[in-house]
């Protein structure tokens, strides 16, 4: 199980992760524009195509982490209410 230090950091991870997609596409779309001639024939442009799709991907993956890290706690936080709410009732029944 993580830790919350852990899932600090990589939620952090991720969103200078998005970030950097995001500039990635924006340079791509500037790359575009100012494309003359064949697209294949622009290295520049290729490279930064091949950055964008990997860092996509690190995203995704990134994300599905977070879903399932997400759900462990939630479900954590439920084994916990559901403990404490008995503790107090069996407290409560304890001392009357």
């Amino acid at each position: 199980m993580c830790c919350i230090a852990d899932i600090a950091a990589s939620l952090t991870a991720s969103k200078t992760k998005a970030e950097k997609l995001y500039v990635c596409d924006v340079f791509v779309w500037r790359l575009l524009n100012e494309a003359q001639g064949s697209l294949l024939d622009d290295e520049h442009l290729l490279i930064t195509l091949q950055t964008s799709k990997t860092t996509s991907q690190d995203i995704k993956e990134q994300l599905e982490t977070a879903e399932e890290t997400e759900e462990q706690i939630d479900m954590a936080r439920e084994v916990i209410t559901f403990s404490s709410l008995s503790l107090c009732t069996f407290l409560s029944h304890l001392l009357s």
